[in-house]
Formats: structure tokens, C-alpha cells, sequence
């Protein structure tokens, strides 16, 4: 891609990005998106790559723009979308038996976390990783009015809801006090 840039437009370059890079973001995310720094990098430079921005350009108003979800926020969505397939029974049986508890099945009490999911106790930072914590954890730290979309949108309209919420959380532009690199470029 880096090649490409100086003969393709941006369009292109952003429809190579998602043909080639986006799927091996994609690929396997539930299980190693917990460890998404090397690939968070990688990301970045792809996005100045197709924008043909600086080196050290920040790359959030850039995501903003292309319309593309940071690495993390992108683990965030698959974490998301397992969820709503948990709450609406279109997991496979295996994942029935998976220990995803609600607060609800432990006592009949009507409290705030009534809907929240019981987090299992863990004992190695290790199993902090895998998909009996971090799915508990997420669906009970994201917000309500993302959780409620679970019941009342279709799948797709989740993760499009979803997407645009991550989306609009990010800066259209630099809001550092004299950076470095934003001043760099309005000094040229």
C-alpha cells in the first residue's frame, strides 16, 4: 500500500484496506483481541498510509473521517456482537453451558444489576483473557443505552448502532495544547 499511494486515490486505497487488512483484524478477534497493540500499530500507519499523512500524524481524527474502527474498539464490537447472539439464543449449544450467569438466576431480588452478568472469580491474570471474563465484564461495563439496543435492533442494526457509537466518540481534530506534530504540519 505504501507503494500504491502516490498512484491511487484514497477510495482505493481504503477499499485495499479493507479487502486485505481488515479481514486478518477480523480473523480469530474473540480470542486474541485482548493483545491488540502490535496490530494497533500496524493499524495506524495504514491509515496515514492511505490518507498520506504525516509519520506522526494523530490517527483519530483519521479514523474518524475513513470511517474505520480502531483495533481495540474493533475487538469491542466482536465482544459486543457475541453478546447480543448470547442474549438471543443464536449461539451454538455449546455456549449455553458456558457459565454466562445473570444475577437474576442467582436470587429473585429486584436490584440495579438484576440484568448484569455474574463475573467468575479468577485466580491468574492469564484467565482474565479469556471469553468466560472478558464477555461478563464487557457487557457489564458498557453502557445502557448500548445494552438495551440488544433487545429491540436486529443484528445488523446492532453493529451498525454499535459502530457509530465508537465512531462518534472519537476527535475530529487534535485538542493537545501545543502539539508538536499538529504544529509541525500548520508550520509547512
Amino acid at each position: 500500500m505504501c507503494r500504491l499511494k502516490n498512484f491511487l486515490p484514497e477510495d482505493v486505497l481504503l477499499t485495499l484496506y479493507n479487502a486485505l487488512v481488515l479481514p486478518h483484524l477480523n480473523y480469530g478477534i474473540l480470542l486474541w483481541g485482548h493483545k491488540v497493540e502490535k496490530l494497533s500499530k500496524i493499524q495506524k500507519k495504514t491509515m496515514r498510509i492511505i490518507t498520506s499523512s504525516n509519520y506522526n500524524c494523530h490517527t483519530e481524527p483519521l479514523f474518524k473521517r475513513m470511517k474505520v474502527l480502531k483495533a481495540t474498539h474493533l475487538c469491542s464490537l466482536h465482544e459486543l456482537n457475541f453478546c447480543y447472539k448470547l442474549e438471543n439464543d443464536l449461539l451454538p449449544p455449546y455456549f449455553l453451558n458456558y457459565m454466562f450467569n445473570k444475577h437474576s438466576t442467582i436470587h429473585r431480588h429486584n436490584t440495579r444489576h438484576t440484568n448484569n452478568f455474574q463475573i467468575p472469580q479468577v485466580r491468574h491474570v492469564f484467565a482474565q483473557n479469556c471469553l468466560r471474563f472478558r464477555i461478563p465484564s464487557i457487557f457489564n461495563s458498557t453502557p445502557s443505552a448500548i445494552i438495551d439496543k440488544i433487545y429491540t435492533h436486529s443484528k445488523s442494526g446492532f453493529s451498525k448502532y454499535v459502530k457509530h457509537y465508537y465512531l462518534n466518540s472519537y476527535k475530529n481534530v487534535c485538542d493537545i495544547r501545543n502539539c508538536y506534530s499538529c504544529r509541525m504540519i500548520t508550520n509547512r
